[in-house]
């Protein structure tokens, strides 16, 4: 900052060419403000006179100016709270100048404030907004100080946003203090909301109108647009009284967002039909708005979710610098709608109570049962015939959360059986047929569940799963990672699943292959839960072996280990060996019997 000429006189301080710099950019303030010695201050009802100007300044200049102005007005203490200003990236043309007279007591704003290509960004937003061009003007109108919005209009990806109005101002400290006439409109002819989810005609208007009485009545007019056949659109009315984000849910408001038939995707996870009406009232004055409805999912087919979230250690519901609304919203499933991954088609059965949502954001309880229709359930290849499955679970504090955010947890239980018959098999060299084999899965969520087998005749769980190994019976956990695997399956059925697959694919292909290829040594080391080893060996001489070991792990560099061995006389050998991480070692040894 820089201030080349201050004059103090009896009456008034006066500023020549005060600016407020930042790297190239700047800000140019001068004029004059009222001031007595006795007593010693500015008289709130005495004349003054002050102009800014900005001219052809780089918008990226405001934000870091306003974030340090931020962490001065508190004080500029280390640790206070990171103003997202900070982080916000800006940049376009300004050209303003505002002129601030009358007095403290009444003051007068008079100016203009102009912004071409202007763009802004955040760490965390999908997109930024673009193509701003703001063109205000601030004027006198019968003794009050007038914001007129002349033109703005930005646009957020294919969006375009649009705004015009006026605000008379009286404070900015006090937003409610001031009287707004402001409409804001949204078009776009087409605009992807999420991966699998588009919405086209996408049209609405918002308008912040203060009442005669001095109520500020945000309306919301029929926001929204199709989706697929469908629809979706949100109405209503909130009359404004707080601000504060926590304090929103308190404000009076009205809403419907209205379903109807509209098609909803998300990625492999989710695509179908969803119907249904969810609505945003206050149950009684000076209540929190209660959000209730019902939404009906059918026509759909449902995914393998991803990985993590909810019963992870640490999973909270929201902060209480968020609204407290409280809910009471129950999402059913209705006709045609499948669970469906690579490896298994379940159509699922129609409940009212597939999903239920109660509770507050901060403490949410979120409860269900879903189950497969019986005997429906297909398999690619007709491993196995899945007779039933299903789950009932909860999401909720822990019994011994009682703060805010709650620590949530999930819980419930897992059913299901599944069955296979078998016309003959070979068991422990004898064939034996026909064999009907039983599978039942139970347990706790989230990852208490045991899969356990069955047959008739009677066999081990290694010889049942030996024969499953010999049929596409992996399809039935998809294609997911084996940890993934894990979190469904019990490791003793993984381990015992390993078992079937080596037994009945890896030992006849590694014997055939060995006396093709004339090796001295080929095995595979298999395991769901291990990296798959590859080991071979050839005597390329009488007393000269090579070997060769490769591992291979997923999403890492895959390991590999090259050995040389010769046998000498008297029992002795020498070998050299070395690996990925160029590691090479020589070993000369002697063999003992005993």
């Amino acid at each position: 900052m820089s201030v080349p000429i201050v004059n103090v006189t009896e009456e008034q301080i006066d500023i020549d060419t005060l600016i407020l710099k930042r790297g190239q950019q700047q800000i140019v303030m001068d004029g004059y403000l009222p001031f007595t010695w006795s007593p010693l201050g500015i008289p709130v009802d005495e004349q003054m006179k002050f102009v800014a100007r900005v001219k052809q300044t780089d918008l990226g200049f405001f934000p870091p100016v306003i974030a340090e102005f931020i962490q001065g007005a508190k004080g500029g203490k280390e640790g206070a709270e990171h103003s997202a200003w900070a982080d916000l990236k800006a940049q376009g043309e300004v050209n303003s100048e505002v002129s601030l007279t009358g007095s403290i007591a009444q003051p007068v704003l008079q100016g203009y404030l102009r912004i071409a290509d202007g763009e802004l960004s955040g760490p965390s937003w999908k997109y930024p907004i673009k193509d701003i061009d703001l063109d205000t003007q601030l004027v006198r109108e019968e003794g009050q100080n007038i914001l007129q919005v002349r033109q703005a209009q930005a646009h957020w990806d294919n969006t375009a946003l649009m705004m015009d109005g006026q605000a008379a101002i009286v404070t900015a400290t006090n937003l409610l203090k001031n009287t707004f006439d402001i409409s804001l409109r949204v078009e776009a002819p087409e605009q992807r909301l999420w991966p699998g989810t588009t919405i086209t005609e996408l049209a609405g208007q918002v308008d912040l109108i203060t009442q005669a009485d001095g109520t500020h009545l945000l309306t919301v007019s029929q926001l929204g647009g199709q989706l697929g056949q469908g629809s979706v659109y949100l109405s209503g009315t909130s009359k404004l009284t707080q601000l504060a984000l926590h304090a929103l849910a308190n404000n009076t408001s009205n809403f419907r967002l209205a379903f109807s038939q509209a098609e909803f995707g998300y990625a492999d996870m989710f695509k179908g039909i969803v119907a249904g009406l969810i609505t945003v009232r206050n149950p009684q004055p000076g209540a929190p708005v209660h959000i209730a409805g019902g939404l009906t999912v059918h026509h759909a087919r449902l995914g393998p979710p991803g990985t993590g979230g909810v019963g992870a250690p640490g999973w909270r519901g929201l902060s209480a610098d968020f609204p407290h609304p409280t809910f009471d919203v129950a999402i059913a499933i209705g006709t045609r709608v499948a669970l469906s991954s690579p490896g298994i088609n379940a159509p699922l059965e129609p409940t009212a109570k597939a999903v239920l949502v109660s509770g507050t954001p901060q403490r949410p309880v979120i409860t269900g049962q879903i189950e497969v229709q019986k005997g429906k359930t297909s398999v690619p290849g007709g491993a196995v015939n899945v007779t039933g499955l299903g789950v009932k679970y909860r999401v909720g504090p822990r019994p011994t959360s009682y703060e805010i955010p709650a620590e949530l947890e999930l819980s419930g239980q897992v059913w299901g059986s599944a069955e296979r018959m078998i016309s003959s098999a070979t068991v422990g060299g004898q064939t034996v047929g026909p064999i009907h084999i039983y599978i039942d899965i139970a347990g706790s969520l989230p990852d208490q569940i045991t899969v356990r087998t069955r047959s008739e005749p009677l066999l081990s769980e290694e010889q049942i799963y030996a024969i499953l190994g010999t049929e596409p019976f992996g399809q039935l956990v998809g294609t997911q990672e084996a940890a993934d695997i894990r979190g469904i399956v019990s490791k003793q059925f993984m381990g015992l699943l390993a078992a079937g697959f080596r037994a009945k694919i890896f030992q006849p292909i590694e014997e055939q292959l060995r006396e093709t290829l004339g090796l001295s040594e080929f095995s595979v080391h298999f395991a769901f839960d291990q990296p798959l080893e590859v080991h071979i060996g050839k005597y390329l001489l009488e007393d000269f072996l090579v070997s060769y070991q490769h591992t291979i792990v997923a999403e890492t560099t895959d390991k590999w280990d090259l050995s040389l061995s010769y046998r000498l006389p008297r029992r002795l050998h020498v070998s050299y060996s070395t690996n990925e991480s160029g590691e090479a070692q020589v070993r000369i040894g002697r063999t003992y019997t005993f």
